[in-house]
């Protein structure tokens, strides 16, 4: 992932907020037992980038993504496979 184009922090910054938005139209109690006290976090992150991504620096993008989206993704295959 190349981080040092700013367009590509752009345009990772913006995918990640509007994913975020997106699991916020759920019921705050499925995003509790889904996410628990991350999703304070989650939220955090996304009003950062919605009131100035330009303050998110590119290494918190790298392991958000490389890290942290994979366990965020499997939460929520998980969940619907089980609906």
């Amino acid at each position: 992932m190349d981080l040092e184009q700013s367009v590509v922090v752009d345009a990772i910054a913006l995918r990640l907020a509007g994913m975020i938005d997106a699991l916020s139209g759920l019921p705050a109690p499925v995003l509790d037992d889904l996410f628990g006290e991350d999703w304070s976090a989650m939220r955090g992150l996304r009003n950062r980038i919605a009131h100035g991504y330009h303050l998110v620096a590119p290494e918190v993008l790298r392991i958000t993504v490389i890290e942290e989206l994979p366990d965020v993704r499997e939460i929520i295959e998980s969940r619907l496979r089980t609906s």
